[in-house]
């Protein structure tokens, strides 16, 4: 499957329109990846991505594109690591992004997020 790049060419020049980057929600784990860029994305900033349509998330068996709805429910089902729920880690991340931070997924280091001032 061809994942689409972050911009491409205009369907129409009169206008100018970005189109989302493609991610795929990797089978078994919690974060989605982003094959254009080699960049992942934890739970919290994908979603958070899905609801800015900045970022269409491919997933399921057949690996098709998901509704806002489904990403919300594919990501809760797949939890956390740490055995806290995606519900909760998604409302501490719209909180911190709401005061100015910009959080970053931190499970590499053992940290649920990791806080940069701003976007």
């Amino acid at each position: 499957m061809a994942s689409s790049a972050f911009v491409l060419p205009p369907n129409d020049t009169a206008v100018l329109q970005r189109v989302p980057p493609t991610g795929l929600l990797l089978p078994g784990a919690c974060v989605v990846q982003l094959p254009e860029s080699g960049r992942t994305l934890g739970l919290c900033e994908a979603y958070s991505a899905v609801t800015r349509n900045e970022l269409v998330v491919n997933g399921g068996v057949e690996a098709r594109p998901l509704s806002q709805q489904e990403c919300w429910q594919e990501f809760a089902q797949r939890g956390s690591t740490s055995g806290v729920s995606f519900a909760a880690l998604y409302a501490a991340f719209a909180w911190f992004r709401g005061q100015g931070w910009s959080p970053r997924s931190a499970a590499s280091g053992g940290f649920h997020f990791v806080l940069y001032r701003g976007d």
